[in-house]
């Protein structure tokens, strides 16, 4: 009887303690100072680049001797990418203040609307008129049937047929 007693009393006050823990709010502590992100801090970051819906072969990345973001002008040359493309991507990445984006940005530079996500790591390019959804337009034909046949030990017999139709 002694070790039941032992046994429930050690069962018991193990309960009570996780109740009391469980009561207790939990506080979480991030290691980024206050006034700072975390997207400015990491001035390694390394961005995925799309110019009008095209990803592009290499990563943008942020040089702090340069204080600018870069690319690889060679491995974009390899991986076909037009030089105009490569010469308008310079344009607008000496023009864009990447200190100056905190959390990301949209900015309208050389006739492309700019957007950095810091978040996300992306940085997307695009035309003016890449701006707007173009639905498809088509058109269709729906027709739903159905066949309902009973039939019973009474001798009682029944069809039901019915449709629906659209046409849009």
């Amino acid at each position: 009887m002694g070790y039941l007693a032992l046994c429930q009393s050690t069962f018991l006050t193990f309960i009570f303690v996780l109740q009391s823990q469980a009561s207790e709010k939990l506080q979480f502590v991030y290691g980024i100072p206050a006034g700072f992100s975390e997207s400015e801090l990491d001035d390694t970051a390394k961005y995925i680049a799309t110019i009008d819906g095209t990803t592009l072969p290499d990563f943008i990345s942020y040089s702090p001797k340069l204080n600018s973001l870069s690319f690889d002008r060679e491995k974009y040359r390899q991986n076909t990418v037009a030089p105009e493309t490569i010469a308008k991507l310079e344009k607008i990445l000496a023009q864009l203040d990447y200190k100056q984006c905190q959390n990301g940005c949209d900015l309208s530079l050389e006739g492309k609307h700019v957007t950095v996500d810091k978040a996300r790591r992306t940085i997307t390019l695009r035309s003016s008129e890449n701006d707007y959804i173009l639905p498809e337009t088509s058109f269709g034909l729906v027709h739903n049937q159905s066949l309902d046949v009973r039939a019973s030990n009474d001798s009682y017999h029944a069809i039901n047929i019915s449709g629906d139709g659209w046409l849009g």
